[in-house]
């Protein structure tokens, strides 16, 4: 239902989006994951029709929505954006805020579409309160109920949690999840917390300086990641080098079947913690305890082997400074060449 083909965006000599192509279908849930300043906010603008590219082309439903010299209003594209500041009217009550995009209908319509919404985020109770007599969690449930009252194809939610404690946060997840699949929006959420991200996505996308850089299930972008950055972004691991040597690949922990073809004589060996575990005798490969924190249920050992660090989950305090011994029980990803 919308395409993104080759779209540039840049603010004077900063080039926030660059060589973007996205395509996203009806009914999927995606999240959009990168570091601050990398183009996030900017591609939603342009989806959302705030701002126009540069270069490259935005169709939405098979017609064009953007390129240099089209544009269609925001209005008409059947679409509704949260911003991380909410956007409220703070002169209007929580039901004028939702009723004032829908001034085409019936009052008749116009109150049965704002209590279905007041109703679904448990607000009927507010709704002769004004912005400032609201908690910020019901600040949030007030933008997204009025961000949905239209019925929109497209959902474009903008860090809009960024402000509140995790419990909240995941009662809100848990109903914007359960709208979009009722109501088959396509939601596309914005988030630098990596475990948000994990939460919501059917399908998880990596940004980094104005591209998207991996795209996939967030299960196979966890286990698979392109490059060291993914793989830094979505969780704790580590690297060590290996050598290609007759289709396998011969590292310090062991020998790997080689997973691609490649002309490189050297890879990097992507390490989760949950590749390695901690042998009962000193059978495995020699290792040393450098910390490790509380993770909740377990604790996250940081170890160094050959200068090297890994991570590692174990049922205790780390024995910081202590010889261990370890050993792979998953296959490693593979990335072909260390980017920074």
């Amino acid at each position: 239902m919308l395409k993104c083909h080759n779209i540039h965006k840049s603010y004077g000599t900063i080039q926030a989006v660059r060589e973007l192509s996205l395509s996203m279908d009806q009914g999927v849930n995606y999240a959009l994951l990168g570091p601050s300043g990398c183009g996030k906010t900017t591609l939603l603008r342009l989806l959302a029709g705030l701002d126009t590219p540069d270069e490259g082309k935005i169709i939405l439903r098979g017609k064009i929505a953007n390129d240099p010299k089209i544009r269609i209003a925001p209005e008409k594209r059947k679409l509704s954006m949260v911003f991380q500041n909410l956007a409220l009217w703070p002169h209007m009550t929580v039901e004028k805020n939702l009723s004032f995009g829908l001034r085409d209908n019936s009052r008749k319509k116009r109150m049965e579409k704002v209590n279905t919404r007041l109703e679904m985020m448990h607000l009927m109770h507010r709704q002769t309160a004004y912005p400032y007599e609201l908690s910020q969690g019901e600040k949030q449930r007030v933008a997204l109920a009025r961000a949905l009252i239209s019925n929109p194809d497209l959902l474009l939610l903008d860090e809009p949690f960024v402000n509140l404690d995790r419990p909240l946060k995941k009662t809100l997840l848990s109903q914007i999840l359960d709208i979009g699949k009722k109501e088959k929006v396509t939601i596309l959420f914005v988030t630098h917390d990596y475990q948000e991200a994990m939460a919501i996505a059917d399908r998880l996308l990596i940004m980094r300086e104005g591209k998207i850089i991996q795209e996939g299930p967030p299960e196979e972008v966890y286990r698979h990641p392109f490059t060291p950055f993914t793989g830094f972004l979505i969780g704790s691991g580590g690297f060590i080098k290996g050598s290609v040597e007759k289709g396998n690949v011969v590292s310090k922990l062991g020998v790997f079947p080689l997973s691609n073809k490649t002309s490189h004589n050297e890879v990097f060996l992507f390490f989760r913690p949950e590749d390695i575990h901690i042998c009962t005798s000193n059978t495995g490969y020699p290792a040393m305890v450098i910390n490790g924190n509380y993770t909740g249920g377990r604790w996250l050992w940081e170890i160094e082997i050959s200068g090297d660090k890994l991570f590692l989950y174990a049922p205790g305090p780390p024995p910081s400074g202590e010889l261990i011994y370890i050993e792979v029980i998953h296959p490693p990803s593979q990335i072909l060449q260390k980017m920074e």
